[in-house]
C-alpha cells in the first residue's frame, strides 16, 4: 500500500496476498483490506495523520473452502459484505468478525479442483473460470 504525499509515493504497508480492494469503516478508524489469494480480510488502524498500524486479520484467518474474496462494502450496520467470485459465494463479516455465508452457488467439485491446483501452484485458466454452476434459468454460467 502506498500514500501519495508531497509529490511522492510512500510505502505504508506491505506483505499482503494480492490486495484486491480496500474500504474504510464509517469512522475511518480502520482500513479493511481484501487479501484475495490469502483467503481473508485484514484491517489496519488509521491514526489522525493517516498512518497505519496494528495490522490484524478481521474475521476468520481463512474464509472457508474456495475463499478468494474480491469486492467488499459496508452496510449501515457495520457489516462487511463481500464476494468470492471463483466459488460463487456472498458473505458478510459482522462488526464482531463473525463470518456468515449468505449464498453459495459454486460447484463443489470444481471449487475443490481449483483449490487443489491453487495450493499446488498449478492453476490453469480453464480450471479458474469453470467453478460456477450451470445456470438454472438457461443463461450461460
Amino acid at each position: 500500500m502506498a500514500r501519495y504525499i508531497d509529490g511522492k509515493f510512500h510505502i505504508v504497508a506491505d506483505g499482503f496476498h494480492f490486495t484486491n480492494e480496500i474500504r474504510f469503516d464509517a469512522r475511518e478508524e480502520w482500513m479493511y483490506v481484501v487479501e484475495t489469494t490469502g483467503g481473508c480480510v485484514s484491517r489496519l488502524r488509521v491514526d489522525d495523520q493517516g498512518n497505519l498500524s496494528n495490522r490484524e486479520i478481521f474475521g476468520p484467518s481463512r474464509l472457508g473452502k474456495g475463499a478468494w474474496p474480491d469486492g467488499i462494502a459496508f452496510d449501515s450496520f457495520g457489516n462487511l459484505w463481500g464476494t468470492m467470485v471463483y466459488s460463487d459465494k456472498l458473505f458478510v463479516l459482522t462488526p464482531e468478525g463473525d463470518l456468515k455465508v449468505l449464498l453459495d452457488e459454486g460447484d463443489p467439485r470444481k471449487v475443490d479442483l481449483l483449490e487443489q491446483q491453487f495450493f499446488a501452484g498449478k492453476v490453469t485458466q480453464e480450471v479458474l473460470f469453470a467453478t460456477g454452476r450451470e445456470s438454472r434459468r438457461g443463461w450461460p454460467a
